[in-house]
């Protein structure tokens, strides 16, 4: 992640995660935090007025830390910390509770107190033979596997050609309809996925469009050059009563039977739902509803039949079970790493260390890789609808803030847009860099971003291209720059 903004003097040392006492008091709450942080600062005193380049002359703070899983690669390099302050921090987890709140949700434990529910999205891309149990439900990964059972053989009914339209038609294109977290994780996934050369082979001939918005501009382009004969709709609803996305279910119903006669819908349409009676009410064959659960939140939904159903239509269920295999190996290194080598946590932790601490308000995401165009407003979903929050999960007013506005926008293109006003002028603002680096042996000094080459993502890893293009040909590594001229010098590879 890339520092815009190096920041101003805000005083006191900000590496003893004691600095909330300089932030303005708050009124009192029943159960007053306690002081997050006995230690006296003894590493970097002047850390909140240090040069980011001066901390990445530094090779052995770099190394520490960087941090890698699976070939995912997290550079905390830029961060303002240094290994004490990543340890301060993974402490303050600790005394949180942190892990034990990790497995009380992977157990299954009511953790959503506001609905009383288990919180059980890592479910839904658990291997068949694990057991995840919901409170009253017992194990539920034989009901998330029955619905993926049901997903491939009719993905591949479709795709095949086996399953027609009213008019005898294969069914080449499809419109998913639904909002927030039924449209934006799954058109994050697609958009990554369109570029990548095994699945855009998969997906020769076939199309793949996205309706959320009620405006009916939004349903013209969806629906703008596709034949009613040979779509397919696959309505996203847990309760089929969401007004934005029947009120465009029933638009597009109208534009097929307009068509095609009433009797198409049982053909054409299908739900992701769990109310069969609406489903059937609207004129679906509840056979062609696929399951999801109240212990799938919305947001992180997309693991779910509301992500996998229109991806494995498609690119093939085979290219959206690898995807559930990745988010599964980053659920178990959540799960079980130490927290100073737990890439979400060291995210996590980060984001507590940026926005609380150091009071930066906004975290601009982004991507130098234009797969990923879609990743920020996932984000700002994923985030901000989960970390929105001024109260502690008792209900307690927080006595400082938490959280930042996350927002952004590919690169180059932000380049030439919002970064003036982070790097120049309007307030801190931090950004996280992704993009696709290059790494010869661990040389990091030398590494080189290139378009193309395996993304170092520290948050869903398998979104990237999963077979990038062929690797050009790349003169050799230079030597490691000089100390004394670059403001990128150091072991550290230069941001993409």
């Amino acid at each position: 992640m890339l520092l815009l903004r190096e920041g101003e003097n805000k005083g006191d040392d900000h590496d003893t995660l004691c600095s909330l006492q300089a932030a303005p008091p708050l009124p009192p709450t029943p159960h007053p935090t306690p002081p997050l942080c006995p230690l006296s600062p003894n590493t970097y005193p002047t850390l909140s007025t240090s040069h980011l380049k001066d901390l990445l002359r530094d090779e052995a703070r770099c190394d520490a830390l960087f941090h890698e899983h699976d070939g995912v690669l997290l550079d905390m390099a830029r961060q303002r910390m240094t290994p004490k302050t990543q340890g301060l921090l993974a402490a303050l987890a600790e005394r949180a509770g942190l892990r034990a709140k990790i497995d009380a949700m992977f157990r299954g434990d009511p953790i959503n107190a506001t609905e009383d529910r288990a919180v059980l999205h890592v479910a839904t891309r658990a291997p068949r033979d694990a057991v995840i149990e919901a409170p009253g439900e017992g194990n539920v990964v034989p009901k998330v596997w029955e619905v993926l059972d049901k997903i491939e053989g009719f993905t591949e009914q479709i795709r095949s050609g086996a399953w027609v339209g009213a008019t005898g038609k294969p069914l080449t294109s499809v419109v998913a309809i639904g909002i927030g977290g039924s449209f934006l994780g799954p058109l994050f996934v697609h958009t990554s996925l369109r570029t990548d050369q095994e699945s855009a082979s998969a997906a020769a001939g076939r199309s793949l469009r996205f309706l959320a918005n009620v405006d009916p501009i939004d349903v013209a382009r969806a629906l703008s050059g596709l034949d009613p004969a040979t779509t397919l709709v696959v309505v996203v609803s847990k309760t089929f009563t969401t007004v934005e996305t029947m009120l465009n279910a029933r638009t597009v119903r109208t534009w097929l039977t307009a068509a095609l006669g009433q009797a198409a819908v049982e053909k054409h349409m299908v739900a992701v739902s769990t109310n069969l009676k609406l489903v059937r009410e609207f004129g679906i064959d509840p056979a062609n509803a696929f399951a999801f659960w109240d212990w799938v939140g919305g947001r992180y939904s997309v693991t779910s039949a509301v992500g996998i159903l229109p991806l494995a239509l498609q690119y093939g269920f085979d290219t959206a079970a690898r995807f559930l295999e990745g988010a599964w190996a980053m659920d178990t290194h959540f799960r079980t790493a130490p927290f100073e080598e737990n890439l979400p946590v060291q995210l996590g932790l980060a984001g507590i260390w940026n926005s609380t601490f150091l009071g930066y308000s906004s975290l601009a995401i982004l991507p130098y890789c234009q797969a990923l165009a879609k990743l920020a407003p996932h984000i700002q979903q994923v985030s901000m609808e989960s970390n929105g929050k001024g109260v502690a999960a008792d209900g307690t007013a927080l006595p400082f803030k938490a959280g930042e506005i996350d927002f952004g926008e590919p690169g180059t293109n932000g380049q030439h847009s919002f970064y003036q006003v982070g790097g120049g002028g309007g307030g801190g603002v931090l950004g996280g860099g992704i993009g696709n680096y290059f790494r010869r042996a661990h040389a990091r000094g030398t590494a080189r971003a290139h378009p193309g080459l395996p993304l170092a993502l520290p948050l869903l890893p398998l979104l990237t291209p999963l077979h990038p293009p062929p690797l050009p040909s790349l003169p050799p590594s230079p030597p490691p720059p000089t100390h004394s001229s670059s403001t990128r010098a150091g072991p550290c590879p230069p941001n993409s």
